[in-house]
C-alpha cells in the first residue's frame, strides 16, 4: 500500500507519465506482446502506471474509514471515562507511521532509467559552447524541415515565408553567424523554398537525431529514446528550440559522463546490428573478409528472434524494409559519434573548434 502512495507522489511516476516515448513504446509493446517477452515486460509496467492512481484512492479510501473509525472510537472510550485504550491505539498509530518513515528508503518503486547531472563540474563556458552547437543543428534542422514543406505544399498567392529571417536573426542575437561554417551560411541566405530535395533531406538526416542528442545532453529533456524508437522525422524539438533558445542557454546541468557512455554504447550497438544486417542483405560493402563473414553469422543468429533482436519501429531488424535498415544504420553512426565526443568533451580529453559545422 504504502508503495503506491509513494510512487503515486514521486517526480519520477508523473515525469514518466507526461513522457511521450514512453506511451508510444506503450502501444508497440500491445503490438507486439503476443510474440515479445520486451514486449510484455513494458505492458507490466504500462498496468503498474495506469493502476497506480486507482490503487492509491483505493487505499486512501481506506484509510481514512480506519482513522475515522479510530476517532469515533476514542471519542466513545473518552465519553466512557476510560482514556486508555485510546491512548493506545494512537501510541500504536504513531509507532507505526514512524516505523514507517524510517524505513522508507527500502521500499522499492519504478526505475525509470533517468540521467542525473554530471558528478565532474563542467564549467559554463563549456556548457554554452555546446548550448550554441545546439541551437545551430536545431537552425539547420527547422529550415530543413522549412523546406521540405515549400517543395510538398503550394502557398497562397500572397503568402510570405519568413523562415530565412528568422533563422538568420536567431543566430545573429546569439553571435554565431559569423562562427558558422561556409556552406552552412549558403544554405541558409538562400531564399525560402530554393533548397534542393537531396540538400533538404540530408540536411535533415545530419540534423534531427543530434538535435534530440544535445538537448538530452544539456537536460532539456530527461529522456533519450533509442534509435530504433526515433526513425520517423519529428521537427517540433528543433522549432521549439528556435523559438525558446533559452531552454538551451538558462541552464547549468549536463548529464553524466556515465549516461552518455551508455547512450553511446547502445548507439554502437544499433550500429553494428544494422551495419551487418545490410552488409548480409548486399546494401553496404563490407571492411573485408573477416567483417562479411561475421555479418552474416550474427545477422543469421538474430534472424527471427523475437524478443532478442533490436526493434525498428514496430519490427526486429531482421524483419524491416531497406529504408528503415539504411536509415537506422546512418543514425545510430552519427549518434555514437556524438556521444563519443560529448563524453571526451565533458571529461576535457577531446577539444572544441570553434567554427560552427553541421553540414
Amino acid at each position: 500500500m504504502w508503495s503506491y502512495f509513494r510512487l503515486f507522489f514521486s517526480k519520477n511516476y508523473w515525469a514518466l507519465v507526461r513522457r511521450r516515448q514512453f506511451w508510444l513504446d506503450s502501444w508497440v509493446a500491445v503490438r507486439r506482446a503476443h510474440k515479445d517477452k520486451r514486449a510484455r515486460k513494458q505492458i507490466r509496467l504500462l498496468l503498474t502506471v495506469v493502476l497506480t492512481p486507482v490503487l492509491t484512492l483505493f487505499y486512501a479510501g481506506l484509510l481514512a474509514e480506519v482513522v475515522y473509525s479510530a476517532v469515533l472510537l476514542v471519542s466513545f472510550r473518552k465519553s466512557a471515562g476510560d482514556g486508555i485504550t485510546g491512548g493506545a491505539m494512537l501510541a500504536a498509530l504513531g509507532f507505526f507511521a514512524g516505523w514507517r518513515i524510517l524505513n522508507r528508503h527500502n521500499t522499492r518503486t519504478i526505475s525509470l532509467d533517468e540521467a542525473e547531472p554530471m558528478e565532474r563540474a563542467v564549467a559554463p563556458e563549456l556548457r554554452r559552447r555546446i548550448a550554441e552547437l545546439a541551437l545551430v543543428y536545431a537552425v539547420m534542422a527547422d529550415r530543413a524541415g522549412s523546406e521540405g514543406f515549400l517543395a510538398a505544399k503550394t502557398l497562397p498567392p500572397g503568402f510570405e515565408v519568413a523562415t530565412r529571417r528568422v533563422h538568420v536573426a536567431v543566430l545573429k542575437e546569439y553571435a554565431l553567424w559569423d562562427r558558422l561554417g561556409a556552406e552552412e551560411r549558403d544554405l541558409l541566405l538562400r531564399p525560402d523554398g530554393h533548397w534542393e530535395a537531396e540538400v533538404a533531406k540530408r540536411t535533415s538526416l545530419y540534423t534531427l537525431d543530434l538535435v534530440r542528442v544535445l538537448r538530452w545532453a544539456l537536460r532539456v529533456d530527461d529522456f533519450l529514446p533509442v534509435v530504433g524508437s526515433t526513425l520517423e522525422q519529428n521537427y517540433a524539438l528543433a522549432k521549439e528550440l528556435v523559438v525558446e533558445p533559452k531552454l538551451l542557454f538558462d541552464g547549468d546541468e549536463v548529464v553524466k559522463r556515465k549516461a552518455l557512455e551508455v547512450a553511446r554504447d547502445a548507439a554502437h550497438h544499433y550500429f553494428q546490428r544494422c551495419a551487418a544486417e545490410g552488409v548480409k542483405r548486399g546494401y553496404f560493402e563490407p571492411e573485408n573478409e573477416k567483417n562479411a563473414e561475421w555479418s552474416r553469422a550474427y545477422s543469421e543468429k538474430m534472424a527471427g528472434q523475437q524478443s532478442d533482436d533490436l526493434l525498428l519501429g514496430t519490427k526486429i531488424v531482421s524483419e524491416a524494409g531497406e529504408g528503415a535498415v539504411r536509415l537506422a544504420t546512418v543514425l545510430s553512426l552519427r549518434r555514437y559519434r556524438l556521444c563519443a565526443w560529448l563524453s571526451g568533451v565533458f571529461s576535457g580529453e577531446a577539444e572544441m573548434v570553434d567554427e560552427l559545422r553541421v553540414i
